[in-house]
């Protein structure tokens, strides 16, 4: 039975240690962290800890810095944690560094835009503006491949 551990991402290295230390000194030997790489890379505020109990999952994580919490008293099965390890299908960006796109609005309507590095919402790039080259930020909605 698995309980799912809500955790801070940027200290989930220092919860995973802390946590098999409390695992190690209980010495309860069907606990352990389900640390797949796919669960971690899909779901890095959640940690997987087996253990036969909502009480012992409790004392293992309880005053421990980064933890928020368990998220239910109920337990993932076996089953269930099998479904959260399919692995994520590849992101396909519409947009690639080096990319000539056309700005679709706002100051820059009309202008040729090259890509330069793709973010979640936004797009860096340069514009050529009166025979002069400027790095912008302009948002995804606004731009559209030249064809």
């Amino acid at each position: 039975m698995y309980y799912l551990i809500k955790v801070k991402p940027q200290a989930r290295k220092q919860v995973i240690s802390a946590i098999n230390k409390r695992i190690t000194h209980h010495s309860t030997k069907d606990t352990n962290l389900n640390l797949n790489e796919v669960l971690a890379d899909k779901t890095p505020e959640y940690l997987y800890l087996q253990c036969e109990s909502y009480e012992l999952a409790c004392k293992l994580t309880a005053n421990l810095s980064y933890v928020y919490g368990i998220l239910s008293k109920d337990p993932l099965s076996d089953e269930s944690i099998e479904k959260y390890a399919t692995p994520l299908p590849k992101k396909v960006s519409l947009f690639n560094p080096g990319d000539v796109l056309t700005v679709q609005g706002g100051p820059f309507q009309s202008l040729l835009f090259q890509v330069l590095e793709v973010q979640a919402d936004e797009i860096l790039g340069e514009l050529n503006i009166f025979g002069s080259t400027r790095v912008v930020t302009i948002p995804k909605l606004l731009l559209q491949e030249e064809s």
